[in-house]
């Protein structure tokens, strides 16, 4: 999913924290966690392609073909590290545990992240668990939706 559309997302739910928690750092946080969890597209990108040649709007089109071995630019092994489920379990569960506010943001932002991409990308749902990837030897054509 494009950044933009975290951002549309992430941008409103950040403020809204904020305003409830009265706290600029908690809203922050929240719009952060919502957007920055897609870095782990360019980690993904090295990997596969190295830096040699990386320009933005290459980036953007490969990252959009990851998972499409069929169109071309296609991977066997999808990596994307910061897309876990387990850590939005253990954001929540540390928000549960000590009730910190600024763990609450954290949870809302990434967790709003993961649903969104859940929602629109080609992925199966349970793809958005680190472990399973790796149980599958984070082999793409195991847990890409077919069309």
């Amino acid at each position: 999913m494009l950044p933009s559309r975290h951002i549309m997302l992430s941008l409103p739910l950040g403020v809204v924290v904020g305003f409830f928690a009265q706290s600029v750092l908690a809203g922050l946080l929240c719009f952060f966690s919502g957007v920055l969890i897609d870095v782990d597209h360019l980690i993904e990108y090295v990997i596969h392609f190295g830096l040699k040649n990386l320009k933005l709007k290459k980036f953007y089109q490969t990252c959009a073909k990851l998972t499409k071995r069929e169109e071309g630019g296609g991977v066997k092994k999808l990596y994307l590290f910061l897309h876990a489920g387990e850590i939005a379990i253990l954001l929540w569960l540390g928000f549960v545990l000590f009730r910190n506010i600024y763990l609450l943001s954290l949870a809302l932002g990434y967790t709003g992240h993961l649903f969104l991409d859940a929602a629109n990308n080609s992925l199966k749902p349970w793809a958005y668990f680190l472990t399973l990837r790796i149980k599958n030897g984070s082999d793409t054509t195991k847990f890409v939706k077919l069309r």
